[in-house]
């Protein structure tokens, strides 16, 4: 009985990590256009994250907050790539 909100949980969690593995993608366009037209790099991800939906708009935000608060953006993509277990965001 105790297991079925840990195996809900985990279905939840799978299902998320694969729509953000398909907008991965779309994510790394809006970072290339970004940068084909002149904008930072911070910009573009600040595209991503107002662009694109959740649940890469999600993280991609709080990629955007942990730079603006202080992180490298060597330390923030790290720390993204711990939240989300993702071969081809590494």
């Amino acid at each position: 009985m105790l297991v079925m909100p840990l195996l809900w949980l985990r279905v939840v969690e799978q299902k998320a990590l694969a729509k953000f593995q398909d907008q991965l993608p779309e994510g790394l366009d809006v970072l290339v256009c970004a940068g084909r037209s002149g904008h930072a790099l911070s910009s573009g991800l600040e595209m991503i994250a107002e662009e694109v939906h959740d649940p890469l708009g999600g993280e991609f935000s709080a990629l955007v907050d942990e730079i603006s608060l202080g992180l490298t953006l060597k330390e923030a993509l790290e720390n993204l790539c711990e939240r989300v277990p993702n071969q081809d965001l590494r």
